[in-house]
């Protein structure tokens, strides 16, 4: 089995959350015979189903950054960068957030790009203002 996000250290978080994204690629959750179910992964672990969640339970960042209920993820490395919850739905830039783009596309990749960017120290602003 993975290593589970509330696991890990906040020093290793980055790299959690980077994995996990990369692995949730479709072709890497084929190689595994997974599959994709709007927010859940689904298949077997040594012939037992499996089901896990892609959701702030297991996000290293969200378990390590999430401020208590209705404060917000302010602190988060993905918010700095963003400037935003990397879950909104306030119709910022980009359109849709990186989550909505895997929860409603199964794409991974503005997740994969946001988490480099903040190992980066990049953020949106500086994204927009090189256009």
């Amino acid at each position: 089995m993975p290593t589970e996000a509330c696991d890990t250290s906040k020093k290793e978080a980055s790299d959690h959350v980077l994995r996990k994204w990369i692995g949730l690629r479709e072709e890497n959750l084929r190689r595994h015979g997974l599959r994709r179910f709007y927010a859940s992964i689904r298949g077997k672990y040594n012939d037992i189903p499996y089901s896990m969640s892609v959701d702030c339970s297991t996000c290293a960042f969200c378990l390590h950054y999430l401020k208590p209920a209705g404060v917000g993820c302010g602190s988060c490395p993905l918010f700095k960068s963003l400037g935003a919850s990397c879950d909104r739905r306030d119709g910022g830039y980009p359109a849709r957030s990186p989550y909505d783009e895997f929860l409603l596309d199964g794409n991974p990749e503005p997740m994969i790009s946001a988490i480099l960017m903040s190992r980066y120290g990049i953020t949106m602003k500086q994204v927009y203002a090189n256009e």
